[in-house]
């Protein structure tokens, strides 16, 4: 697992969204210019950790945060997360209670086992397309940098988007929004409501995440702080971070 790090002071560890990597928090680092530790792994199946045949579950990935946490040692970090990364860490710190000082949800979506999920299926690639697929993966990925930096993406965050695989990102996705049993990891989410500080935000205008979970969010935490900003599902890539690096250096104390 490749495990991006920058800083130094109170850890903090950080969790990516679907289809992203640990350097999609460098501009958050930057902001928060060496005053805290930032450790932002790409989880399995993304960004430049390793790809392997495996199931890409919910439980596999809190495994890695755990190995990830290791480094801390007996000092419990922030845990911060965007987009599905926020679900992660919510049920990262529902598994390790003790081990966390505080917690951000940032634009997370709320797990819906009862949707229809067959976008999520993976087709079997015919064997006619079977060398047409990487020659279209390949343009894909060309073309994603100028299309992301288009976005006003920076240029490592597109192209890390590219390194995903339909099993990974399927996978992963079926895991934690669709199984059924993560109802039963949500009601250990609801036991830190008040345990210690966490953020609730979301974006106005996210067409990615409606508005809809973060008010399911703040039903099963209604203690948590909770913040409805302008703009959209990347406001905080797009606002340098403004916002949660304020939160934070608050945190932090």
């Amino acid at each position: 697992m490749r495990v991006w790090e920058a800083g130094r002071g109170e850890p903090i560890l950080l969790v990516h969204g679907l289809g992203g990597s640990g350097r999609y928090f460098e501009r958050l680092a930057a902001r928060l210019d060496g005053r805290l530790r930032v450790v932002a792994p790409d989880l399995a199946g993304f960004g430049s950790s390793d790809k392997p045949k495996l199931g890409y579950g919910r439980a596999a990935h809190l495994e890695d945060l755990d190995a990830v946490a290791e480094r801390f040692g007996d000092r419990a970090p922030i845990v911060a997360g965007h987009s599905l990364g926020g679900l992660f860490a919510a049920l990262w710190a529902a598994r390790r209670p003790e081990a966390v000082r505080s917690l951000a949800i940032v634009a997370a979506p709320f797990p819906s086992p009862d949707e229809q999920v067959v976008w999520t299926h993976e087709p079997e690639v015919p064997a006619a397309a079977r060398v047409t697929v990487p020659l279209a993966a390949a343009a894909v990925r060309l073309l994603a940098v100028p299309i992301g930096v288009a976005r006003r993406y920076p240029p490592a965050v597109a192209f890390d988007y590219t390194r995903q695989t339909v099993r990974s990102r399927n996978r992963t996705m079926r895991s934690v929004l669709y199984d059924p049993s993560v109802a039963a990891d949500l009601e250990r989410v609801r036991a830190l409501d008040g345990r210690f500080p966490i953020l609730l935000e979301h974006a106005r205008d996210d067409r990615t995440v409606g508005l809809d979970a973060h008010e399911r969010w703040r039903a099963l935490l209604p203690n948590a702080e909770h913040r409805v900003v302008a703009g959209g599902h990347q406001v905080q890539l797009h606002d340098g971070f403004r916002t949660l690096a304020g939160w934070l250096d608050g945190a932090a104390g």
